[in-house]
């Protein structure tokens, strides 16, 4: 399954280091220097939103969504009270999305995800992959 890290920075990356030993990651990021592959050209199964909060957040991401048309969005970042919901309700409803902002613990940025694994070590991402494999 393709997973899609969108944004490589402190949260993005080391999402896409764990992502990548379990399915075909892709990795982009605004900064060329920063990125590691290209677009997923075929479905995705997980899109992973990674990149900071702006003014144009939800028209990049509900851009994204569309272009993209993952089973399931997860927004790592860090945004507006509100915004998960504006994001569902622009792309009719019909898209998976949750809000899954990354944790500071001391001075690392630690996706949710890290946090998860701990709780639940037993092939925690290949489970988590598994429940998004929704039709649509």
């Amino acid at each position: 399954m393709n997973v899609f890290v969108i944004g490589l920075g402190e949260i993005g990356r080391p999402l896409y280091e764990i992502v990548k030993g379990v399915h075909n990651a892709f990795g982009v990021d605004v900064d060329p220097d920063r990125n590691v592959d290209q677009e997923p050209s075929g479905p995705v199964g997980v899109m992973h939103i990674c990149f900071p909060y702006s003014e144009e957040f939800v028209e990049k991401v509900v851009g994204h969504i569309g272009k993209f048309n993952p089973n399931l969005t997860i927004v790592e970042s860090t945004v507006r009270p509100g915004t998960t919901s504006l994001i569902w309700r622009l792309t009719d409803g019909k898209h998976h999305l949750v809000h899954s902002p990354g944790k500071i613990e001391g001075h690392c940025v630690i996706p949710n995800v890290m946090i998860l694994k701990e709780v639940y070590p037993s092939k925690f991402m290949e489970a988590l992959i598994e429940s998004t494999e929704l039709e649509h």
